[in-house]
């Protein structure tokens, strides 16, 4: 993987903006991410992604986003918030450097791209077309030294498509390059429960 010192970029990222809140140093467009299931047709549940443009940096034009389809590009970060229960939630947000309405696109436009993602791989599940790396992505807090809570994401590697090098990579801290989709699973309470996937072009060891 070639070295770069820009982690958890995203790359044209589609979303859907429904609220924006103006701030003195910024705007924060509150988005999330589905898809729709081929066999339902019905959409899965959200991804809710915070898209955070600071004025002095991100290249946005004055307008009104609420209710739009936008493409973004940033960092992807994880944080967390707590409930007024003292409950401990994660949360993702892109600090962005373009957003743009969602305009017509060419056929062979790729979405949704990650580079140089930062993760930890707990575990691995093997399947008949390759492996899935069960991971996680957390930040250090500077005030508590803590890490917050994490967000889990599964990185698929398909043998036909994925430059892995064989190895083992359950306990290690990889990079990632791919492509981001969001999905869903039932829990044990038959609850529907957002999921995030990579499709991994390319995994390494850190």
């Amino acid at each position: 993987m070639q070295k770069s010192n820009v982690f958890n970029s995203c790359i044209n990222w589609g979303l859907r903006c429904i609220e924006q809140k103006v701030l003195e140093k910024s705007v924060i467009l509150k988005c999330y991410m589905n898809r729709k299931d081929r066999k339902t047709g019905q959409y899965t549940v959200p991804i809710y992604i915070d898209v955070v443009c600071p004025f002095e940096t991100c290249d946005i034009v004055e307008d009104d986003y609420t209710q739009s389809f936008i493409n973004v590009d940033g960092q992807f970060h994880t944080g967390e918030y707590t409930k007024k229960s003292g409950e401990k939630v994660p949360t993702i947000s892109i600090i962005a450097s373009k957003v743009t309405k969602k305009s017509e696109q060419q056929e062979n436009d790729v979405f949704n791209v990650c580079r140089n993602f930062g993760l930890y791989c707990y575990g691995i599940r093997e399947f008949s077309k390759g492996i899935t790396l069960k991971c996680s992505m957390s930040k250090k807090d500077k005030g508590t030294g803590k890490y917050t809570e994490p967000v889990f994401i599964d990185v698929v590697c398909l043998f036909d498509r994925t430059d892995i090098p064989e190895d083992y990579y359950e306990k290690a801290f990889i990079n990632v390059n791919g492509q981001f989709s969001a999905g869903e699973f039932t829990d044990k309470n038959n609850k529907k429960v957002a999921s995030l996937t990579i499709f991994a072009d390319m995994v390494r060891k850190v």
